[in-house]
């Protein structure tokens, strides 16, 4: 994962939150579902794509 840094710096200022608070916004009660569910979309993604067989 490279320039992580970078990506988050762009993503606060595109949606105007100050970086400084990220942690405090990402532990919200409202905010920690969403993440989860979202990671475990991307967990889902990640072990289908290693079992399924690619196309070709």
């Amino acid at each position: 994962m490279k320039n992580w840094d970078k990506k988050v710096k762009e993503y606060c200022e595109k949606y105007n939150i100050p970086i400084f608070y990220l942690a405090e916004t990402l532990y919200e009660p409202k905010v920690v579902p969403m993440i989860r569910g979202k990671a475990f979309e991307f967990s889902v993604m990640m072990a289908l794509q290693e079992i399924l067989p690619k196309n070709k």
